[in-house]
C-alpha cells in the first residue's frame, strides 16, 4: 500500500544502494536477498590427466595377497591343512582376520589357488622339455617326474587333500565341479606330452586322461613316502615312464589298430574318454 499523507511531511529517507536485492519492494514485504553465487568448480580430471593412479594400490593388494598365500602354504606344510585356521594365517601374515578373509574367503580358496599355481609351474617345466624334444620317453618323464619336483615339499598337505578326493561334494576334490577347469588343463598337459608323430591322434586322446589318473596314484605314493628325498616314489615314476612309453609304441602300431579301437570304445563307454 502507498503511504497516506497527513499534514506533516516526513523527512526524506536516506538513499539505500541495492546490490543483489530485488529492486522493488512490492506489497510491503521485506527485501529478498538473491542466493549467493557458487564458486566455479574446477573441471574434473580426465583419465590419464591428473587422475591419481590406482596401479600402486593394486600392486600393494597383489603383494598382500601373495603374502597371505605364501604364509598359508608354509603353515599347511608345517602343521598340516586341518590344524591350520584362517586366524593362524592372518596372524602370521600380520593382518586382521577380516583382512585375510578379504583376500581369501576360506582355506579352501587358498588350496584352489594352490592347485592353479602348481599346474602353471608344472606346465612351464614340461613345456620347456616339449619345445626341445620329440622323444616320447623324455616328454613323459617331464610330466611325471616334473610334477613330483613341483610338489615334493608338500607331502604333508597332499595327505590331507587326498582325503577330499572321494567326496564329490567337497570343493577341494580333484574330481569335483569346482576343480574341473584346472583338472581339464592338467589332462590337456598329459595329452600334449603325447603329441609326437609316433603316437596316433586316437591313442593320444584316449591315453591323456589315463596318464593323468596314473599321476594321481604317484602323488598318493609321494604323500606316504618316508624315504630320503622320496627316492622310492621317483624310482616308481621312472619305471612307470619306461613301461608306458613301450605300451604306447605298441598300441600305435598299425597291427594294433583293431584292438586299439575296441579299447578306446570301452574307455568312452566308461566315461573315461571324451565321447567326441
Amino acid at each position: 500500500m502507498l503511504p497516506v499523507t497527513t499534514g506533516r511531511v516526513s523527512p526524506p529517507r536516506p538513499e539505500v544502494r541495492i546490490d543483489e536485492r530485488v529492486s522493488s519492494n512490492v506489497g510491503g514485504h521485506a527485501p529478498v536477498t538473491a542466493a549467493p553465487k557458487e564458486p566455479k568448480r574446477a573441471p574434473r580430471a580426465r583419465a590419464g590427466r591428473g587422475r591419481p593412479s590406482r596401479e600402486g594400490s593394486r600392486a600393494d593388494g597383489l603383494a598382500t595377497r601373495k603374502r597371505v598365500y605364501d604364509v598359508a602354504l608354509a603353515l599347511f606344510r608345517k602343521r598340516g591343512f586341518a590344524k591350520t585356521t584362517m586366524r593362524d594365517v592372518a596372524e602370521a601374515a600380520g593382518l586382521s582376520l577380516g583382512a585375510a578373509y578379504y583376500y581369501f574367503p576360506s582355506k579352501d580358496a587358498i588350496v584352489l589357488a594352490y592347485y592353479d599355481s602348481t599346474h602353471e609351474e608344472h606346465a612351464a617345466i614340461a613345456r620347456a622339455v616339449f619345445a626341445r624334444s620329440s622323444d616320447l620317453s623324455e616328454r613323459l618323464r617331464a610330466v611325471f617326474v616334473g610334477k613330483l619336483d613341483v610338489v615334493a615339499k608338500d607331502r604333508k598337505m597332499l595327505g590331507a587333500l587326498f582325503r577330499s578326493a572321494g567326496d564329490p561334494d567337497d570343493p577341494l576334490s580333484v574330481f569335483g565341479r569346482r576343480t574341473k577347469e584346472v583338472r581339464d588343463r592338467n589332462v590337456g598337459l598329459f595329452t600334449e606330452a603325447l603329441d609326437v608323430p609316433e603316437v596316433p591322434a586316437d591313442v593320444r586322446e584316449a591315453a591323456g586322461p589315463m596318464l593323468w589318473l596314473a599321476h594321481l596314484a604317484l602323488l598318493l605314493a609321494l604323500a606316504h613316502d618316508r624315504s630320503s628325498a622320496q627316492t622310492a616314489t621317483r624310482a616308481k615314476a621312472e619305471a612307470f615312464v619306461d613301461l608306458v612309453a613301450v605300451l604306447l609304441r605298441l598300441a600305435s602300431l598299425p597291427q594294433a589298430a583293431p584292438v586299439r579301437a575296441v579299447a578306446i570304445a570301452k574307455l568312452r563307454d566308461a566315461g573315461l574318454v571324451d565321447p567326441s
